[in-house]
């Protein structure tokens, strides 16, 4: 758990009742208010990974909503991975949303689901655009907002995790939601 607001309930998800991660700021503070590091898993550097989740913001409030990763090499270092547009050595790592989406606009998408979807890709495979994929998605499945960077893996890479947050929230009305967390192999042919 990352933050103090944590807790799993029965809620609505977007496939039903289900039980979701349930964030509520717990205070003032501009801090970590819930969300998740997920244990360190292994990774192949020479694979592209699929991050994504489900979020909602049930009650706006306000604060930043995250969906992030890590690099590690075979050492247990923090190495950081690349940044797909500049090839920058990026340690914390967050696959970025726009200002808007982070403080959830003018508040038209209280309630709804998004699934936010990012990308890193195999080692050596230089600077560029991100996966057409990269993005945030409506319930209906219609892409309706791209993120603003995807990462590369690099070469010595070997670990990562999968995290999300509400972070920075100074609103004790801010509650925020999270559903089916995945990191996929892209390269396995039942992966959609």
């Amino acid at each position: 758990q990352n933050g103090d607001g944590n807790s799993r309930i029965v809620d609505a998800s977007p496939k039903g009742q289900d039980i979701v991660w349930d964030v509520s700021n717990q205070d003032a503070g501009s801090d970590a208010d819930g969300g998740w590091n997920t244990s360190i898993f292994a990774i192949d550097h020479t694979k592209k990974y699929r991050y994504s989740v489900w979020v909602r913001r049930k009650t706006k409030g306000n604060g930043h909503f995250y969906l992030g990763t890590n690099g590690w090499d075979s050492g247990g270092n923090n190495i950081g991975v690349l940044d797909r547009g500049n090839a920058a050595v990026l340690t914390n790592p967050y696959f970025e949303v726009n200002a808007n989406w982070n403080e959830w606009g003018t508040g038209n998408n209280v309630g709804e689901w998004f699934l936010v979807v990012g990308h890193v890709w195999p080692s050596g495979s230089g600077t560029g655009a991100l996966d057409a994929e990269s993005g945030i998605y409506n319930i209906a499945g219609e892409k309706i907002d791209n993120l603003e960077r995807d990462f590369v893996w690099q070469s010595t890479n070997t670990q990562s995790r999968h995290r999300t947050y509400l972070y920075y929230s100074t609103d004790t009305s801010t509650n925020q939601q999270f559903w089916e967390p995945r990191v996929d192999d892209t390269t396995h042919a039942d992966i959609p």
